[in-house]
């Protein structure tokens, strides 16, 4: 570690003359708070209050991490680009393949299906709905409408689709879902639409709805080593099971497609499923630094930890089974940007091109926002059409045909406008219910995804048992960097005094360009310990902790750790998070690094420092959240702490988050831990 500042203090310079108690009197004088919010002033406090930095660098951490995001999204288009053969393309599927699935947390053991046709209804042009529910996993049921073709007009086993839905919190009953169903059952495809968890009759808690939901549960999930990608990925293949089992369908025709949150999972089974004999997903494949440059990242089962490390990104969804034929549906003006389509396209289109495939890939534009316009639709269907039906001639390659159905002209404006063509009377959520009362865990033997959860809980307790955690396997899993850290250098960017305390305005600054800003207050003399104060707000909020500390004469270290205080402002927002640094936690979190890491080692840093400059061992004091990645930091090197750490107003540990279903965040979650310690365990 480098260092550029002055001379140090150390604790041998202490003088006969020093009177503590004096020396605590001043501190308590030059923090003296205002009484009636006039004519007292709290000098102290407004010097540690202001700015380290000139101008918030909204962490720098974000800017860094979404250089990092750029780079490894690149890398992984160009190491598709440079596969020459097609046993060098299909050793690269195979090592992918295992590695996603390693990063989502595996898949549940298939069982026996518990499924029920609990309802039908007739509709227009001999288009029947049967209200349907099935078991994903044991207890964890699945609530689906079943939209059959005209016997009349098609003949079993039919072609089947299924229909994730997207983030609607009706779910199948959605009309554009409704739509979706109809669309299918008419060109002779068995359709189903299935709910996805906190949607629809899986709605468990009103203030879980659709992604927030997805987000708060994914975020427990994470600390199990799992992804909320596993449960959406699971509930589709288990969809293609139960459609398996029916005599009027044929189970060699199986395709799938979906919008916005149902256009991921599209692109996930795609991927992952044998099965998928043709895919259609809309409004989701960009790339992964365009939607979080243009937007944010936005789902829990859009991401996966470390995924960007063995280079899963968009493109790499469309080519884990080529050849298999995907058709991919976008919008001109979707969130998910059209851009990062375009270029995603490109790249899959270099690659299929050297192999013979670009028959097998397709890409229609919708002149529209968020949506599943007329004519990707009507492409969806004649991709389907081509590839699982034989029909070669049904998919037009000159797509613009198709963008044409999806606009009208205004005569009077004499301007484009979106056309949406309704085909059918749609049908109330209530008419739809599959399951009693509209609600999944109203079916005897229900389980919620609290009790999965928790069961996956029960079983890492048990295989792990007494086993203490070593610092070396801790580090590994929390990713921090005991080996290697780039050097940290830091600079005086300011000193003033107060009475009798030194007020330096530092910051530590590695290579890759990140700033952490810290205020050290020094005594005139020093005679105890320096003590390193942590949190999770702004630095004034551990200036009463700080202040008992100096009156003792200790020095004082008050860092803003990544992503907190005056580096706490970020440009994006994660969807549904539950706190604001979720945003950075989630844009490091493809690239397989956590906060709580990063945290971990800018308090080591802070360690070495002090310790350094006053000869002697820092104390560690941390509050709210930041007491997460301050044991960390001394638990993985004890040997530059002094005293066991105190902690104030600490979280829940991860355990009681995930037995109570708790509100978590991304930001304080480390990546599988719970298979080797819970933070607390640290702490022993």
């Amino acid at each position: 570690m480098m260092y550029r500042l002055g001379t140090s203090t150390t604790l041998a310079a202490t003088v006969a003359a020093f009177s503590l108690a004096a020396f605590a009197a001043s501190v308590k004088d030059a923090m003296r708070v205002p009484t009636n919010g006039a004519g007292q002033s709290n000098p102290l406090l407004s010097a540690v209050m202001r700015p380290v930095l000139s101008k918030p660098l909204a962490g720098s951490s974000e800017s860094i991490a979404m250089t990092a995001l750029v780079d490894a999204d690149i890398a992984a288009n160009e190491a598709w680009r440079a596969i020459e053969t097609p046993e060098a393309f299909a050793a690269r599927q195979k090592d992918m393949r295992k590695a996603f699935l390693s990063a989502i947390g595996g898949l549940p053991a298939r069982s026996g299906m518990r499924a029920e046709i609990s309802g039908t209804l007739n509709g227009e042009d001999g288009v029947r709905v049967e209200k349907v529910f099935f078991e994903s996993q044991p207890g964890f049921f699945v609530s689906a409408n079943v939209y059959l073709p005209s016997a009349e007009v098609f003949r079993p086993p039919y072609p089947a689709i299924i229909v994730p839905c997207g983030h609607s919190d009706s779910g199948k009953a959605h009309a554009g879902y409704q739509y979706a169903g109809m669309f299918g059952a008419r060109a002779g495809f068995l359709t189903m639409v299935y709910d996805p968890p906190d949607q629809g009759e899986r709605m468990e808690e009103d203030k879980r709805l659709s992604w927030r939901g997805h987000n708060w549960t994914g975020a427990l999930a994470d600390r199990l080593g799992w992804s909320f990608a596993r449960i959406r990925v699971w509930d589709a293949m288990r969809a293609l099971d139960y459609l398996e089992t029916r005599r009027d369908v044929d189970k060699e025709r199986l395709c799938v497609c979906g919008i916005s949150g149902g256009g991921t999972v599209t692109s996930l089974v795609m991927a992952l499923d044998d099965r998928v004999k043709a895919a259609a997903p809309a409004c989701f494949l960009s790339t992964i630094h365009d939607t979080f440059d243009q937007r944010f990242p936005s789902d829990s089962e859009q991401e996966h930890y470390g995924q960007l490390t063995f280079g899963l990104n968009h493109l790499g969804y469309l080519l884990l089974r080529a050849p298999s034929p995907v058709l991919v549906c976008c919008t001109q003006n979707d969130f998910f940007p059209y851009k990062g389509t375009a270029d995603t396209f490109s790249a899959l289109q270099a690659v299929a091109r050297r192999f013979g495939w670009q028959d097998r890939f397709a890409r229609v534009v919708g002149l529209c926002g968020h949506n599943w316009p007329e004519g990707n639709r009507q492409a969806t269907i004649n991709w389907f059409r081509k590839w699982v039906n034989g029909e070669n001639d049904a998919f037009k390659y000159d797509v613009s045909s198709y963008g044409r159905e999806n606009v009208g002209l205004d005569l009077e404006s004499k301007s484009y406008r979106f056309v949406h063509k309704e085909i059918a009377k749609y049908r109330s959520e209530t008419e739809l219910q599959a399951a009693p009362g509209g609600k999944v865990t109203n079916i005897p033997g229900a389980r919620g995804i609290g009790d999965i959860l928790r069961v996956e809980l029960d079983r890492l307790d048990a295989m792990r048992g007494d086993l203490r955690p070593d610092a070396e396997k801790v580090a590994k899993i929390a990713g921090i960097r005991l080996q290697g850290r780039p050097a940290c250098e830091v600079f005086c960017l300011g000193k003033e005094n107060v009475g009798e305390i030194a007020v330096e305005r530092l910051v530590f600054f590695t290579p890759d360009g990140s700033q952490t800003p810290a205020v050290l207050l020094v005594p005139r003399v020093v005679a105890q310990s320096p003590v390193i104060v942590c949190g999770d707000g702004a630095r004034a909020m551990r200036m009463p902790i700080a202040t008992e500390s100096l009156a003792s004469g200790s020095p004082v270290l008050l860092p803003d750790l990544c992503g907190w205080g005056e580096i706490g402002s970020f440009k994006r927002k994660f969807s549904g998070q539950a706190v604001a640094d979720e945003t950075l936690a989630m844009t490091w979190y493809p690239l397989g690094r956590s906060l709580v890491g990063i945290r971990a080692e800018n308090i080591i840093d802070c360690a070495e420092y002090v310790g350094k400059r006053f000869s002697a061992l820092p104390h560690l004091v941390a509050k709210g959240r930041a007491v997460i990645p301050a044991i960390h930091a001394r638990f993985v090197s004890p040997s530059l702490f002094g005293g066991e750490i105190k902690t104030i107003d600490p979280p829940p540990s991860w355990r009681e988050e995930v037995r109570s279903m708790a509100k978590a965040n991304f930001a304080d979650s480390v990546h599988g831990a719970l298979a080797l310690y819970d933070w607390p365990d640290l702490q022993h």
